[in-house]
């Protein structure tokens, strides 16, 4: 194992945590960069 977060990492997770659970989204746990491309995947996906 080994692997560390990172603090934007406990960022991400503390946000997600403070939200009242009928906001949450795992999709809040990804990084920005990450959230972007899965909506370009979902959407080519959808397209198909």
């Amino acid at each position: 194992m080994g692997r560390h977060l990172t603090s934007d990492e406990w960022d991400r997770i503390e946000a997600f945590a403070q939200k009242p659970s009928y906001l949450r989204r795992p999709e809040h746990l990804l990084p920005e960069d990450a959230a972007d491309d899965e909506d370009e995947t979902t959407t080519v996906a959808a397209s198909d």
